[in-house]
């Protein structure tokens, strides 16, 4: 538990209870790549697309903290969703 003293200061305590309770749910993510080389006009180019987190799942990357307010307030940070990209490299 982050704390704030008589001087506007912030202190970290720590609440009994079990181990690591206070834990980020886990992260389930899978992402696909898929490349390919060839020559063009007798240049390289590599061609691709991935995709990042392909089954959509809402997973919290990390935790915000306003410590501004009393009493402070947390924000869930939630990762990108389905993210398709496309690449294209051409080598001189």
């Amino acid at each position: 538990m982050i704390r704030e003293n008589e001087n506007a200061n912030y202190t970290l305590q720590a609440e009994p209870g079990t181990r690591n309770s206070k834990r980020l749910p886990i992260v389930q993510r899978i992402d696909l790549s898929l490349n390919r080389s060839m020559y063009f006009m007798e240049k390289s180019l590599d061609i691709g697309i991935s995709i990042f987190n392909v089954f959509d799942r809402n997973n919290i990357s990390h935790r915000s903290y306003n410590l501004f307010v009393d009493p402070f307030i947390t924000t869930d940070v939630i990762m990108l969703g389905f993210t398709p990209t496309v690449s294209i490299q051409l080598g001189f």
